[in-house]
């Protein structure tokens, strides 16, 4: 099994800050870890750029309680890194009753500003 570079641990600790900032919204974190190009697809179809991903984050019209990651992969090709995992988490968005999703997804990071910042977020559907 190969070491991690230095440049696949950073953009994981970029994850697991997305993570947290996903379970505790907060403008300024968000805003951090985003890129001002940020186009953000949830596995409904639907698709945000970064001022309405923030926004609904924190009006809780996406809201989650838990979070976990598994099958997680990063590749890094220039300043562009691709990450993949499959996400589990307990949900209880805006207006919805709690539930559970089980979703994967495709991050694109993107070196901008002295570090990593997530460009592009697509969930989808995982097959049954």
């Amino acid at each position: 099994m190969k070491q991690p570079t230095d440049r696949e641990v950073r953009v994981n600790t970029q994850i697991d800050a997305f993570i947290a900032a996903l379970l505790k919204p907060d403008r300024d974190r968000l805003e951090k870890l985003t890129s001002p190009a940020l186009s953000y697809g949830h596995s409904s179809g639907k698709l945000e750029n970064r001022a309405q991903f923030i926004q609904s984050m924190l009006d809780g019209v996406s809201r989650f309680l838990s979070i976990e990651l598994d099958n997680r992969t990063i590749s890094i090709c220039g300043d562009v890194a691709i990450a993949r995992h499959v996400l589990f988490a307990h949900t209880h968005d805006k207006g919805k009753e709690p539930g559970t999703i089980r979703i994967g997804i495709l991050l694109v990071w993107r070196y901008e500003q002295d570090d990593w910042r997530l460009l592009a977020r697509q969930a989808y559907r995982l097959p049954q």
